[in-house]
């Protein structure tokens, strides 16, 4: 009876370490462990996400989940419902590198870590939103030279 209770408080203990050092990560690291189990075990969010990273960026051939699971070191895609019948799509990668002095720009990301929101409103159109860096880019022609140098990378 003595080791039972030792073996629980034991468990009991370890849950609350691993609880505590989860919630110290940065929104980063959690998104990596939460999309990965999600992605796993939720087959709705995995059909959501696998719709997603089939769409080819704008202006290429190249899909979103080609491009982005290749220029990134590290990557994550979680799925959560959005407000009536919207949902999102978040991707989330590490050191990304991406050069748009050549694409009219000033702008040298060189390991930065990325984000970008896929809102998928009723009418199936959908709203992509970039954070490198946490830059939000809102150039529509930067955008596009962005997806380019992606495509390019991967």
């Amino acid at each position: 009876m003595n080791k039972i209770i030792k073996v629980i408080i034991a468990i009991i203990i370890a849950g609350a370490i691993l609880a505590g050092v989860y919630f110290v990560l940065p929104e980063t690291s959690q998104m990596y462990i939460k999309g990965m189990i999600q992605y796993h075990f939720d087959d709705d969010a995995k059909t959501h996400v696998d719709k997603i990273k089939a769409i080819k960026m704008p202006d290429t051939d190249v899909t979103f989940g080609d491009g982005l699971e290749k220029a990134c070191k590290s990557t994550a895609w979680y799925y959560e419902e959005g407000a009536t019948d919207t949902w999102v799509v978040t991707f989330y990668g590490s050191k990304i590198n991406i050069n748009l002095t050549g694409d009219g720009y000033d702008n040298v990301y060189t390991e930065k870590p990325i984000k970008i929101t896929f809102s998928v409103r009723k009418d199936k159109n959908v709203d992509i939103t970039i954070n490198i860096g946490g830059e939000v880019i809102t150039d529509k022609d930067k955008c596009k030279a962005i997806y380019g140098r992606i495509a390019r990378a991967s």
